[in-house]
Parts: C-alpha cells; sequence; structure tokens
C-alpha cells in the first residue's frame, strides 16, 4: 500500500476547473451561481494578540474551515477516482489485483498478487497516472508524507498452537522460521529519495491503525487510549455517587465511547457468533484481542453503574441493557457490509433462490477452504438482507401509487429496515448468553438461591426499575439487586481486609472480614438483611409500612426505590472502615427522611418495650383520663416521626392496647393501627365475642387493671415467613 498526501489541498483548487467539473456531473445553474458567489471576493483578516491587519482579498483556491470546502474538493478530485477505475478495468494481469481510494486530500493505493516484487511494479504504474492528472489539475503532493507498507499473511492463534504442539511432540527445541519482512520500495523518484517512507510497525488508514500482518493490535491499543481519555472526563462530571444519572451515564456511553470502540469495525473485526452448521472464519480476530475490548467495555460499564469490584460482566450488561461488545460488534460490522451491497434491478432476489452468485458459486455450497473471512462474513450479509427484506415486505404499509419493491429501493427506507433486523438479531443472541450463564450459574452453584438481578430475562424491563433515581440511588440499588454490596459475607468472598486496632494499643492489624453478621447469622447477605437480621426488626416494620406489598419478589424490583432508601439508613450495606476489635453492634437506624404521615392517634404514650421474649406482654394504660370516645392525644404525649413513626411498638408481636367504648348497641367499637400488610381495619365485635378474663388471670399476663378482656383475632395476611400466627388485642371499657 502506498499513501500519497496533496500539497495545500484547498489553496491550489483551480476555481475554474471546479466549477466546469460540477457542470460535468449536472449540477443546477443556479447552483452553479452561488458556488461562484460562495468563491470570489473573499477577504480575510489576521488577528494578533496586539494588533488586527485591515481586510485583504484572497482569490484562489477554496475557503478553509467552511463545511462546503470538502465537499468541493470531492467533486475536484473526483475524476481521478474515474479515471483510475477505468485503467483498473483495463489492466490485463492475472491474479492481480489494484484498489483505490481517497478522502479528501489522502489518496491510497492497493496492490495484491502473489509476489511484492509485482506489486510493487503495479504501484509505479498507477503512481505515475496520479502524477499526470495532479499536473493538469495543478496540484502536487507532498513526498515527504508517502508512505509504504508491504502486508504478509498472518498466523491464526489456532495454527500457531497447533505448530507448536507439533514441534513438542517431535522433540524439536529449534526456533521456527519467520518471513522476514519485505524491505522493498516502488521505482518511484520521491519513495526512493526518502527511505523512512516504508512503515514496518503500523499505518494510520483514515482513522484505522494498520501492521504488516493485519493484526489489529496497534489498532485498539488506539481504541484503548482514546477511551481512557473519555473515561477521563467522565469522572470529571459523574462518581459513584454524584453527578449524572443512571440514565445519563449510559447515554454517555453509547453515544460518546462506544462509537469510538466501532468506528471502522466492518474492516477490522472478522468475527461472529460460533455455529456448528456454519463454516470457520480463517484469521479471525484471536481470543485475546476479544478478550481485552471485553475487559475495556466491563471497566466502562463499572464506570457507569457504580458497581463495585468483582460484579459479574453478565450481570452489569443485563442490568444497563448493554450488548456485550462482541455482539454488538457483530451487529455494527453485518449491518455496514448489508447496506453496501448493491440493489439488484428485478424483484426481490430472495423471494427465489437464485442458481449462481456473482462469482459464479452456488449459495447453498459452503467453500470452507477456498473462501476467505470476508467472503463468509459478505454470505452472512446476504442472509441478513433477505431476512431485513421479508420482514420489510410484511410490515411496509405502501403509500397509494407506491410497489414494495419501489419503496425497497430507496436508501432510506432499505438501511432502516436491517438497521432495525441486525438490532433484533442483537436481542436474540444476548437473550441466549444470558440464558446460557442463568443455565450455567444453576449447574454450578450448591445453593439454589438466586439475587434479584439472575432472575428476570434479558430485556429492558431491569433497567426501568432505575428510572427517576438519583446517582446515590441508583447505585446502590445496582449492588443491592446484584448483590455485590460492601456486606459481610460479599466482602468476605472477595478477600477483603479491614484495619482493627488492638484494644489497649494504637497497632492496627488486618484483619479478613468475617461473612458473620452482628446478629450472629453465618452470612451477612442482602436477603438476611431484609428478611430476617433480628437487629433490624424495629426497621423492618419501618419498610413495611411503605410498601403496598411486602415481600422478597417485589422488595429489589417495583418497591426498589423505597429499598434502596430503607438501606442508605441503615448504613450497614457499605464497606467497614477502621474499627477496634470486636467491631461494636451498629446503632439503632433513624427512620427514613421521607414525609410520613402521622398514624392513628394512641390513647397514651407507649413506651418502647424489651425484645420479644415469647410471652404475651403489655403497655401500661391509665384509664382514669379516658373518655367514652377515642381521644387524640396532646402534641407533647403523641410520638413523633423521629421516636417511633409507625406509632407501633418495635416487636410486631407484642399485642396491641386499644381502647373501646360501649354502645347503645351493645356492640364494642374499637379502633386498630393501620397494619397495610395485615389488612386489618375498624371493626366491631359483639360484647360476647369478647371473652372476658378473672382479674387475677389477667394481672398473671401482665394487663392493666382496668383490662376487661383479650381478643384473638387472625391476621388476613402475613409475610413475615409464618412468625406471626394471630394478634392479641387488650381491651379496656369505660364504665
Amino acid at each position: 500500500m502506498v499513501v500519497l498526501d496533496i500539497s495545500g489541498a484547498y489553496n491550489c483548487v483551480d476555481r475554474t476547473l471546479l466549477l466546469q467539473t460540477l457542470a460535468d456531473r449536472g449540477v443546477a445553474t443556479w447552483f452553479l451561481r452561488v458556488i461562484h458567489s460562495f468563491l470570489s471576493d473573499r477577504s480575510i483578516v489576521l488577528k494578533l494578540p496586539q494588533s488586527v491587519s485591515d481586510p485583504f482579498f484572497v482569490n484562489i483556491g477554496i475557503p478553509q474551515g467552511s463545511p462546503l470546502s470538502p465537499l468541493l474538493f470531492l467533486f475536484y478530485t473526483a475524476p481521478l477516482l474515474i479515471m483510475l477505475a477505468e485503467e483498473i478495468k483495463k489492466l490485463d494481469r492475472p491474479n492481480v489485483e489494484v484498489h483505490v481510494f481517497a478522502y479528501v486530500d489522502d489518496t491510497y493505493l492497493m496492490a495484491v498478487s502473489p509476489s511484492y516484487e509485482e506489486n510493487c511494479s503495479i504501484l509505479k504504474i498507477f503512481h505515475d497516472l496520479i502524477m499526470e492528472w495532479a499536473k493538469d489539475a495543478h496540484l502536487s503532493f507532498n513526498p515527504e508524507k508517502s508512505l509504504v507498507m508491504h502486508f504478509q499473511r498472518g498466523v491464526s492463534d489456532a495454527k500457531r498452537k497447533a505448530d507448536q504442539r507439533k514441534r513438542k511432540n517431535l522433540g524439536l527445541t529449534d526456533t521456527p522460521k519467520v518471513e522476514t519482512p519485505c524491505t522493498l520500495l516502488p521505482d518511484i523518484d520521491e519513495l526512493r529519495n526518502n527511505p523512512e517512507c516504508l512503515q514496518q510497525e503500523k499505518l494510520p488508514v483514515l482513522g484505522l491503525i494498520l501492521d504488516p500482518e493485519l493484526s489489529f493490535e496497534h489498532h485498539l491499543t488506539h481504541i484503548e487510549e482514546k477511551v481512557e481519555a473519555a473515561l477521563r472526563y467522565q469522572r470529571r462530571i459523574s462518581g459513584a455517587n454524584w453527578g449524572m444519572t443512571l440514565e445519563k451515564t449510559r447515554q454517555y456511553y453509547i453515544c460518546k465511547i462506544r462509537p469510538v470502540i466501532s468506528y471502522a469495525c466492518a474492516a477490522w473485526f472478522v468475527w461472529r457468533p460460533y455455529n456448528r452448521d456454519l463454516p470457520a472464519l480463517h484469521l479471525t480476530l484471536p481470543t485475546g484481542q476479544i478478550a481485552r475490548l471485553e475487559k475495556l467495555q466491563y471497566k466502562c460499564i463499572m464506570l457507569l453503574s457504580g458497581a463495585i469490584r468483582a460484579t459479574p460482566r453478565c450481570v452489569l450488561q443485563k442490568e444497563c441493557f448493554i450488548d456485550s461488545i462482541e455482539v454488538f460488534l457483530y451487529r455494527m460490522s453485518m449491518s455496514c457490509r448489508a447496506k453496501s451491497l448493491k440493489v439488484r434491478p428485478h424483484d426481490f432476489w430472495f423471494n427465489r433462490l437464485p442458481e449462481h452468485d456473482e462469482d459464479g458459486r452456488f449459495h447453498e455450497k459452503f467453500h470452507d477452504y477456498n473462501d476467505s473471512a470476508f467472503d463468509v462474513l459478505n454470505r452472512g450479509a446476504r442472509a441478513l438482507v433477505q431476512q431485513a427484506g421479508k420482514r420489510f415486505q410484511d410490515t411496509w404499509k405502501c403509500p397509494p401509487k407506491t410497489t414494495v419493491l419501489e419503496a425497497w429501493r430507496k436508501p432510506v427506507n432499505r438501511n432502516r429496515a436491517i438497521r432495525q433486523q441486525a438490532i433484533l438479531q442483537a436481542t436474540e443472541t444476548s437473550k441466549r448468553i444470558w440464558n446460557a450463564k442463568r443455565e450455567e450459574r444453576i449447574e454450578t452453584k450448591v445453593s439454589t438461591y438466586q439475587p434479584s438481578a439472575y432472575k428476570e430475562e434479558w430485556g429492558r424491563e431491569s433497567f426501568d426499575y432505575y428510572r427517576g433515581m438519583t446517582r446515590p440511588e441508583s447505585t446502590l440499588g445496582m449492588q443491592l439487586r446484584t448483590e455485590c454490596v460492601g456486606l459481610n459475607w460479599y466482602l468476605n468472598k472477595c478477600h477483603v481486609f479491614r484495619e482493627v486496632k488492638v484494644p489497649g494499643s494504637d497497632a492496627v492489624v488486618r484483619v479478613r472480614v468475617a461473612a458473620t453478621c452482628t446478629c450472629g447469622h453465618p452470612n451477612q447477605t442482602v436477603y438476611h438483611m431484609f428478611m430476617e437480621c433480628p437487629n433490624l426488626h424495629d426497621a423492618r416494620l419501618l419498610l413495611i409500612r411503605k410498601v403496598k406489598h411486602f415481600g422478597w419478589g417485589t422488595l429489589l424490583t417495583t418497591d426498589l426505590k423505597v429499598a434502596v432508601h430503607w438501606a442508605m439508613i441503615l448504613n450497614t450495606f457499605f464497606p467497614p472502615s477502621t474499627s477496634t476489635a470486636p467491631p461494636s453492634p451498629p446503632p439503632p437506624p433513624p427512620p427514613l427522611p421521607l414525609p410520613l404521615p402521622l398514624p392513628l392517634p394512641l390513647p397514651l404514650p407507649l413506651p418502647l418495650p424489651l425484645p420479644h421474649s415469647g410471652k404475651l406482654a403489655c403497655h401500661d394504660s391509665d384509664t382514669s383520663q379516658q373518655n367514652t370516645a377515642i381521644t387524640p392525644l396532646s402534641s407533647s404525649q403523641r410520638l413523633g416521626p423521629l421516636q417511633h413513626p409507625l406509632g407501633l411498638p418495635p416487636d410486631g408481636l407484642e399485642p396491641l392496647v386499644v381502647q373501646a367504648a360501649v354502645h347503645p348497641s351493645a356492640q364494642l367499637l374499637f379502633k386498630l393501627i393501620e397494619l397495610p400488610v395485615l389488612k386489618l381495619k375498624v371493626a366491631s365485635v359483639d360484647q360476647h365475642v369478647m371473652r372476658p378474663c378473672d382479674p387475677e388471670d389477667l394481672a398473671t399476663k401482665g394487663c392493666p387493671l382496668d383490662a376487661t378482656g383479650i381478643i384473638h383475632i387472625l391476621p388476613c395476611q402475613s409475610d413475615f415467613h409464618g412468625l406471626i400466627t394471630q394478634i392479641s388485642m387488650i381491651v379496656s371499657v369505660d364504665e
């Protein structure tokens, strides 16, 4: 390959020749006059730090910095490409291919043949043709910027490993022979006088970094450098607990960072998902480079999601609804190949199986040993076009006087259909990968328990749980759903150590975090903290108050935001810091910082009882101030939100003290404090239902002296793992 660069491209454009070229291409006369006015009577002003020059006319070339200038220059150099294409058709040399492409002031010549000498002779012929055209176009090429690179056939990793095994089995210890790089140069004066033009390591071609073996190792390094720069910018505007929301960081990655990775992937990403029914690709992208790309995207998703170390990559991709990098690059490369295929003039070619392809080969036969990787991928692109066309036929609603074939021939409609079909295929591939990961986890894990993130299928539903959350909320929500959070069980699994002060000394030792909970449970997991830990029983009642239906199936899905608020207040879901040994139990959790409505007023302030001991406990009640109706407490006697937001005793198993009044209808009316989970509301009970008890029996049970009896009620619904079987109400009746 030879790279040529035009010197002073815009300034050397002949404006008269440019207008003539536009006229030859069929541009309208009125637009030619617009371009003539655009190129005429141009003036510029030079502005220096302390002075500004007078305006002066510049009537040469085309202006710099204008968005119209690159388009005009492409029209100006278009005759060169047309002339070279005609010369390529006239070329009568077997087993020789010549490719020419250009963009603005960069022109590329590439020759393919069995020998390097043949390539050099072909490049000289076409170089001379370019120089002759440049003289007539008043352009010149810069010899110092001319570059040359020779490509050689690379060796796949599979073949390299097979050769190593063969040499090991044969007992050969000498190093295998390696093909030496070619140092020939085309017989061109500008190249002979510039020996540094021969590139042996890398060659930039329109943003793609090539190397002699086409391994694209340097291009991946270039991608990593650009992605690292973009991540540094992101760290300045967002962090795990501050900055942009999860939706915005995901959008930043998809729109800003991922296009850097996928740039020109149709040229360098030679890969496809494994399928035993299809032939294998020759010289596919090595496994090590695929791993580098996966690691790069994993680093980006870790930053945008706020997840902590060792969170599974597939789980993060599913939670953020981002395809794996190999699936995404395969989708983009196949879409590009499918869009570049020519549209045939007759009816949909995929409605019937053609006898031969353009190269004379049958469609239904695979040529495993003769077809290159690009031939196999192009065949897959034709299959993508076939599926997109059939879907287009089924879903397209034709306007009047327009057939489906006419609509398909429009590039906008055709490209949209191909893109949509490629997205559908990528989604199905991601679903298969995710289901395979779930099945693999079930087979390898001893426990049948699964975190909430593993229970859903692949789709946008998981990402929708984080909508409307702030940055700290979405970060903790992601950690709770994946159960990769700063609890002792996960920290112990990750071999995390913490510094602990030795009692009676200032010495600090590093101790591995134990998996046990402060309550004594062997594993401090997310499920244990939300559903089982007795130390959090009081706070759990607060959580029950907020959610509609308290259950593990909905707590980290539809009620994720409430669960996140509850976990943020506990401050036990974060990695431990330096403390003394042994660590002291955490303080009682404060209530949620949410505007909670006060519960129904209680007759008297209730002191917080001791932890539940399994016996029937009561609260003291003074009936000397009771009225015949339920009276609210004064502001000084009520339990405020900071004392007890639920208005309930900390232990849900304790009986509830309820005031009541006798009505003339001989019915006993009583009121319960609202318990949404138990679904108990205002009720009336006949007096004979209430079982009067002997005062001595009531006294032995610790009831108030004015208590009349005890009513046992079975709860309508309970989600306390069967711990609550009935509720006992102590009823006091005014005389």
